[in-house]
Order: structure tokens, then C-alpha cells, then sequence
């Protein structure tokens, strides 16, 4: 037997942000998804209301955008950030490029 069990495991990395806790049992490790090139990217970018994250230097601090994906997905935000959907399939989500809807309340 290991040190840690596979909960261990599962919870130490809900814990650093490597994984999104999207309901009972279902998870989302951004980092496992696949990569779109640049050009592709620039397919899904809405000039006047995407967040687009270029770091002015060319380099990201490994893990950050995962990491924001992760926490955005969270529980604690799953009432203000959605994937967005193409029916049953996800519109875009890949491990730099995911296209968030911002759901909005109707609290004031």
C-alpha cells in the first residue's frame, strides 16, 4: 500500500487548483485537454468581450491558466462561470483556450 490513497490524491489536487470539481464524481483537469496553435485560438476571440491572457514577456508561469480554469469551475463560482455549449459539446475547451459564459443574477 502507497501513502496515499487515490481520495488523497484527488483531494491534494482539487486543493492546488490542478483540478475542477464539476458535480459528485465528475472532474476536469485542464491540463489533460488538448492544445490549440495560435491561429486557432484567434477563431474564438470576441474583440470586445473576451479576457484574453498574453503575458507582455512571451512566457506563462506553468500551470496559471489551468490553474484559473480550475477555480473558475469551482463550486464556489459554478453560479457565475459555464462553459459555453454547442448543444451537448462544449464550444470551445482546450488547455489555453476555453470559452466561459458569465451567467448573470438577477439579485441586486
Amino acid at each position: 500500500e502507497g501513502l496515499f490513497t487515490p481520495h488523497d490524491i484527488l483531494e491534494l489536487l482539487v486543493s492546488v487548483g490542478a483540478i475542477a470539481v464539476i458535480r459528485d464524481s465528475v472532474y476536469l483537469m485542464p491540463a489533460l485537454l488538448h492544445h490549440l496553435d495560435s491561429e486557432q485560438v484567434s477563431m474564438y476571440v470576441a474583440q470586445d468581450t473576451s479576457l484574453v491572457i498574453r503575458p507582455t514577456q512571451g512566457c506563462v508561469a506553468s500551470g496559471l491558466f489551468c490553474c484559473l480554469v480550475a477555480h473558475l469551475l469551482s463550486p464556489s463560482n459554478l453560479s457565475s462561470w459555464k462553459v459555453c455549449m454547442d448543444g451537448d459539446k462544449p464550444l470551445c475547451l482546450y488547455r489555453n483556450c476555453i470559452t466561459f459564459e458569465l451567467q448573470r443574477s438577477t439579485e441586486i
